[in-house]
């Protein structure tokens, strides 16, 4: 059996809290230094909620899917 699927095996073995704690870690760890923190995802999503209340416009639909196709390819 290779080393990873053992590591897996033994991981799924633990409690919930421990494998989330993990699955945590691992995600971090993917994440590159210049991503925002948590605490800057929720200032930007209430600036956002903000401005959708007040009727601010947002940005169309195909602006948004275009953005995101260059970064992550068609969906």
């Amino acid at each position: 059996m290779a080393q990873k699927e053992r590591l897996m095996q033994e991981v799924l073995e633990l409690s919930a809290e421990d494998r989330r704690e993990i699955a945590d870690t691992l995600l971090a760890s993917l994440v590159p230094d210049d991503e925002r923190s948590d605490d800057e995802w929720c200032a930007e999503i209430e600036r956002r909620a903000r401005r959708a209340l007040a009727g601010e416009p947002g940005v169309p639909w195909s602006d948004a899917r275009a953005t995101l196709e260059r970064r992550f390819g068609s969906f």
